[in-house]
């Protein structure tokens, strides 16, 4: 993933949850990774049986 516009943005005192699909790019050892090296982000997965309309 590259570097996010939204760690420039949000204060850095703040906590900033992502919310990705379930798909399998999602689950990939780079994407994994990334939530490691950059602690203030959290990765939030779209339930299976979810639709987006």
């Amino acid at each position: 993933m590259r570097d996010l516009r939204i760690d420039k943005e949000v204060p850095s005192h703040l906590q900033v949850h992502l919310i990705v699909d379930n798909y399998g790019t999602c689950k990939t050892p780079a994407i994994k990774a990334w939530p490691a090296a950059h602690p203030r982000f959290e990765l939030r997965s779209t339930p299976i049986s979810s639709r987006v309309r």
